[in-house]
């Protein structure tokens, strides 16, 4: 009698030496963690990203007990980044989704809080970062914040509708 193996079997028998083989070229694997926030204040960190003038800015939309964030690192020179602060809405209240877009130019960053329906428009100041103003639109515009963009000169700020 000839031993005939089921779909199962060689699925099994595929399976570790693939994984193995997943792992040994995989190679070292690393991740950026930040200094400021507790694993509930980080879920959606990293939902935008941009990366301006020596500074990575990092948005963390979804905490259950803050507006969101946005995490600020600067860069060693290296290829590497240290984690400086993390930046709230002064007037924020929790699940705004502060940090959803961000943008930056020079030493300006703007910031969508699009359950607030607001872009933040703040300044890195000598020892920190200053918020200088919060736009809303005219009208019942929804997911104002969606995106936003920032130029020498102009705001941009998309929405949901």
């Amino acid at each position: 009698m000839s031993y005939v193996p089921t779909q199962a079997g060689v699925r099994k028998r595929l399976f570790f030496p693939a994984l193995l083989l997943l792992i040994f070229c995989a190679g070292h694997a690393s991740a950026q963690s930040t200094l400021f926030g507790t694993r509930a204040n980080q879920i959606g960190f990293g939902e935008a990203l941009k990366i301006e003038n020596g500074h990575m800015f990092a948005g963390a939309t979804q905490s259950v007990h803050s507006p969101g964030r946005v995490y600020v690192y600067e860069s060693d020179g290296n290829g590497g980044w240290t984690e400086k602060t993390f930046l709230e809405a002064e007037d924020g209240e929790v699940q705004d989704r502060f940090g959803a877009a961000v943008d930056a130019e020079g030493e300006h960053l703007l910031v969508g809080a699009p359950s607030a329906r607001a872009a933040y428009l703040i300044r890195d100041g000598e020892d920190s970062w200053v918020q200088q103003s919060r736009l809303t639109p005219s009208d019942s515009t929804e997911g104002f914040g969606k995106s936003v963009v920032l130029t020498d000169d102009h705001i941009y700020v998309g929405s949901s509708s």
